[in-house]
């Protein structure tokens, strides 16, 4: 969680995206293998961070607000990118350094991989 108000909390908003992809904290839950009161936690502590309401529940069913929804949307492409990034840079066998250097240029993501062999730009 934030250990510092101005800090961002990446663990909540990952559990957040996830919740609006799954549309339930239970499944966003199963998916992330925790448990939902973990989940909620984290939605706790992004709702603070932001001081809004980022779900609305009806019965079982967790529902966004437009606004909510294109913010969900705007998260979980560059977190996804970073997750490929990390698993790519994990799967390399090779006795090089590697090194990841992030390029944010309006709206984008570019993530420059490299090591003493090679070099590849991911956006």
């Amino acid at each position: 969680m934030a250990a510092q108000d101005d800090e961002v909390p990446l663990n909540a908003i990952r559990a957040f995206v996830i919740v609006a992809r799954e549309g339930s904290v239970t499944r966003a839950a199963s998916s992330l293998g925790t448990t939902q009161s973990s989940v909620s936690r984290y939605l706790s502590v992004l709702r603070d961070y932001l001081d809004a309401d980022l779900i609305e529940r009806r019965g079982r069913r967790s529902h966004l607000t437009e606004f909510r929804r294109l913010f969900a949307n705007a998260l979980s492409e560059p977190l996804e990118t970073v997750g490929f990034t990390a698993k790519r840079m994990r799967r390399r066998a090779t006795a090089g350094t590697n090194r990841i250097v992030v390029l944010a240029h309006h709206y984008r993501l570019c993530f420059l991989a490299s090591d003493s062999k090679s070099a590849s730009v991911l956006c």
